[in-house]
């Protein structure tokens, strides 16, 4: 976690699947790991791990450059990926600080950065893991390590497609794997070295607990047991002063191969220790050991990473967001106006079929239409009920008396208007009620009655009634 932000990793799902990794790089090769956290369980698939010789890599060669040789070499890797940096590019210093509360550790460790750094805290990338806490205590590893050295290894890795998400040191891959194998639970002061051809660093351990982890030598391919012997009488002398630790103390050596005895004696000779030889090989890989990292509490373990790239990630992540949702929605609308213009195309075809069948109906519809009038016309032709006479007749057995008619039109099968006057109005009103009463007419109709002025008062009015199968004349 960093000083100024503690980087929060996403924790395993309980479902789905999710992918971890680890590179590093060192000489002329390069090892990964990949690990698969397998659904609804939290315990992992087994790991798969591979060490391939790196092509020779320019240093003032640009990252781009170097990840696009690597690519290949990294075609297997996916997920998260742990980039691990090298134990002797980092300053590292054991502490114990006053305090179990985790929300003040920050705030010390960049007082402990300004004690022991030759570099402004600007220009690093500070981390620290908790070895142990108590309830007024806290031991941590605190690590930094220059900037610019994280960015272009990770611009490398990145050019080789991986998403680097944690930054670690391969010394704490090896302890890793200590723990797990009970190298590290003796008691005593144990100086366990990691003698690889390239690099020399020391783990002491307190009673299986870290108390230093620091870089000594250049390597055993250059160093030899005496050299080394300074390095170590150094850091009891450290031990001594930081730790009150330093006596009593032995030494394991691992070797990067073949446990080598005789190295190992000479070792113990020098420094006036007991040495014993172990080897490197008996350990999983060490990449194993980082990847497995990755899988603990990310409150409590170190990650070199700057908190920036997280910020940038989630950046990415929320724009891809609304990409997919910008592009899901685009779809949507596509598919409704396309649905749209379907229906529309269906109903339009739909229509014109109609209007073809209509076409290929109106002829024998017209055809049917016309004999229904010639059959209407005939009906009508033959039925008297309805003729003038019988209405005329209907209309004199009617007639009240004082009422005269002056006018009949009469139109067959439509309608019949009346004219006339009368001498009193109710004679009028009599009239227009037996007519209706008559149930000759569909509907009648007493258009108007008038008073006559004169030497003798007379009612006119107009009549009309609307015959079956006829219309309504004004």
């Amino acid at each position: 976690m960093g000083v100024t932000e503690k980087l929060k990793l996403r924790a395993v799902p309980e479902l789905g699947a999710r992918s971890l990794a680890a590179v590093h790089r060192h000489g002329d090769s390069i090892a990964w790991t990949t690990l698969r956290v397998r659904k609804d369980a939290r315990d992992p698939a087994v790991p798969e791990s591979r060490l391939l010789p790196a092509p020779a890599a320019d240093a003032e060669a640009a990252p781009e450059v170097v990840g696009t040789a690597l690519r290949p070499l990294l075609a297997g890797v996916r997920g998260e990926a742990t980039m691990t940096l090298p134990a002797d590019q980092a300053l590292l210093r054991v502490v114990e600080l006053p305090t179990g509360d985790a929300t003040e550790l920050p705030g010390m460790v960049e007082l402990q950065i300004d004690r022991f750094s030759p570099f402004p805290v600007e220009h690093l990338v500070v981390a620290y893991e908790i070895l142990d806490s108590a309830e007024d205590r806290t031991r941590l590893l605190i690590a930094a390590v220059q900037r610019d050295q994280v960015d272009r290894e990770a611009a490398i890795l990145s050019a080789a497609g991986l998403d680097v998400r944690r930054v670690d040191l391969d010394i704490l891959g090896w302890w890793h794997h200590l723990r797990a194998s009970d190298a590290a639970s003796a008691s005593g002061l144990q100086l366990h070295l990691n003698l690889a051809a390239n690099a020399v660093t020391v783990l002491a351990l307190q009673d299986g607990r870290p108390v230093l982890v620091r870089a000594l030598g250049r390597g055993v391919g250059t160093d030899t047991p005496q050299e080394i012997q300074d390095e170590i009488s150094l850091t009891l002398t450290q031990l001594e002063t930081e730790w009150g630790l330093g006596a009593g103390a032995s030494i394991v050596a691992w070797f990067d191969g073949e446990p080598d005895a005789a190295w190992a004696q000479a070792l113990g000779d020098a420094c006036g220790l007991p040495a014993r030889a172990a080897g490197l090989g008996d350990l999983p890989p060490l990449t194993e050991g980082i990847v497995r990292r990755a899988l603990e509490d990310p409150e409590r373990t170190l990650n070199l990473a700057p908190p920036e790239w997280d910020t940038a990630r989630r950046s990415r992540n929320a724009s891809r967001r609304i990409i997919v949702a910008a592009a899901a929605c685009v779809g949507i609308w596509l598919a409704v106006v396309v649905g749209f213009l379907g229906a529309l195309e269906l109903r339009q075809a739909s229509l014109n079929r109609l209007r073809t069948r209509v076409e290929v109906l109106e002829k024998p519809a017209g055809e049917v239409r016309v004999l229904q009038s010639r059959t209407k016309a005939l009906e009508d032709y033959g039925d008297r009920s309805r003729s003038s006479l019988e209405l005329l007749r209907q209309i004199s057995a009617d007639l009240p008396e004082g009422l005269t008619l002056s006018t009949l039109s009469f139109r067959k099968g439509k309608n019949l208007n009346l004219r006339g006057e009368a001498d009193a109005v109710n004679a009028v009103y009599d009239f227009f009620a037996s007519m209706e009463k008559s149930g000759l007419y569909t509907t009648v109709t007493p258009e108007a009655v008038t008073r006559k002025s004169g030497a003798q008062a007379r009612a006119e009015f107009r009549w009309s009634g609307v015959l079956p199968g006829g219309e309504a004349t004004p």
